[in-house]
């Protein structure tokens, strides 16, 4: 399983000039993110998926490059104002394993925590690639994704 971190931030960006909604996910390969209004002067809440085992200062190295990739417009930093900023595990388990021979967790079970704080559809839109992963054998696993990319 590939261990991911989310990082956190509450940042003041015009995502009003793109059209977006109050409440948006994006799903991605790479740069899959949650972005949502947390207050009527401009604050929103962006969450989004990163690489793990980095330090925080690597992780803020890394925001500004993330954004310009992820967000709409393609930001430079002076085109938004971050005030907080807070990397933390996405895989936060209840158990070792989601699947021990017949018996599976998943969803909210197998979670101690919504690694988004977003409801629990989205989040298990986001996770369903790491549950099939532990779900099915290997062999089966790598045969969908070459399946997939034919």
């Amino acid at each position: 399983m590939v261990l991911l971190l989310t990082v956190v931030l509450q940042v003041y960006y015009d995502f009003d000039q793109f059209g977006w909604d109050d409440a948006n996910f994006i799903i991605h390969p790479e740069n899959w993110f949650m972005a949502s209004r947390i207050s009527r002067d401009g604050l929103w809440r962006v969450s989004y998926g990163e690489v793990s085992g980095l330090t925080r200062e690597q992780y803020l190295e890394r925001q500004p490059m993330k954004f310009e990739a992820m967000l709409p417009g393609n930001p430079k930093p002076d085109a938004y104002k971050i005030t907080n900023i807070s990397p933390y595990k996405i895989h936060q388990r209840c158990a070792e394993k989601l699947r021990i021979g017949r018996f599976v967790i998943a969803a909210d079970a197998a979670h101690l925590c919504n690694p988004l704080y977003v409801v629990p559809p989205m989040v298990g839109l986001l996770l369903t690639r790491y549950t099939v992963e532990d779900l099915v054998s290997p062999e089966v696993w790598q045969m969908s994704k070459v399946c997939m990319t034919a």
